[in-house]
């Protein structure tokens, strides 16, 4: 009976030691998951920044390629609009001109004589 007896006791103690083991097994598991999702986090969340950033760095960017074109189409405006107002001067100084030549010249209403007569006449050969 001895022996049957040191055989069961030596079945519990490997039962136990298996168990221990496994659970010991089971916890470096969890423990390697939750690190790893852990680690997978802390990568999730700085990509995350990163993108923020990248985006805030685009929208600058954007902004400023906005206010160059704006800047560029305003003085591209302002040239324009300084040629046309001398265009609208130099034709009001015409229009001025025309006007006092205009008021100045009268056509004649009697024809033009000559002391000496009528005009002569051209003869062809």
């Amino acid at each position: 009976m001895d022996t049957y007896m040191t055989v069961v006791v030596a079945a519990l103690v490997a039962i136990a030691a298996l168990g221990v083991w496994w659970f010991g097994l089971r916890r470096a598991a969890q423990r390697t998951t939750a690190q790893a999702r852990r680690q997978a986090a802390k990568v999730l969340d700085e990509a995350e920044r990163e993108k923020e950033a990248k985006l805030r760095e685009a929208d600058l960017g954007a902004k400023e390629k906005l206010l160059q074109a704006r800047g560029e189409f305003e003085k591209v405006s302002r040239k324009h609009r300084a040629d046309l107002e001398a265009l609208e001067r130099r034709l009001s100084q015409r229009e001025t001109v025309s006007r006092n030549v205009s008021m100045s010249w009268r056509p004649r209403t009697r024809p033009l004589r000559l002391a000496n007569g009528p005009l002569p006449i051209a003869r062809s050969i």
